[in-house]
């Protein structure tokens, strides 16, 4: 009994189908031109993330440098309070404001027209990447790294 209700079914279930995608030509044209409509929409939905993840990205990478900078600027000053510091940690300040200012221009000189969004995950990827190392180096300053 069981056999004959999975049969019967299956049966069913294919002819469904079957007919389902049997229509009238204008149908399908009607299809293409949602497909067209669907694509569209999905191609602006695309645009629209883009520059809402490019926005919100902006916004955290220019608050990372500005505090990447506030925190030289005070390592600076204390530099210059403190005259017991050695060349070599004038030196890490030197280099962490060099990395900060080299990352800066490569922010600024990423160009978000169509020929660059291509390459945006790419580009995020990296320089989050050098944004952490940066900023790891920078809370590391003091520390001796050589074991």
């Amino acid at each position: 009994m069981k056999l004959n209700l999975l049969i019967i079914s299956v049966w069913g279930a294919l002819c469904f189908f079957t007919f389902s995608f049997c229509g009238d030509s204008s149908r399908k044209v009607d299809d293409k031109a949602v497909e067209v409509d669907v694509k569209q929409n999905d191609l602006d939905k695309s645009e629209r993330d883009f520059e809402k993840e490019w926005t919100e990205f902006k916004n955290n990478i220019n608050d990372e440098l500005r505090e990447n900078d506030n925190t030289i600027v005070t390592y600076r000053e204390m530099e210059k309070k403190d005259k017991s510091f050695d060349n070599k940690f004038r030196d890490r300040i030197d280099k962490l404001e060099a990395e900060n200012k080299r990352l800066r221009e490569k922010w600024n000189s990423y160009n978000t027209d169509d020929k660059a969004k291509s390459d945006w995950h790419e580009f995020k990827r990296e320089f989050r990447h050098d944004m952490d190392e940066l900023g790891h180096s920078i809370k590391d300053i003091g520390k001796d790294n050589v074991k």
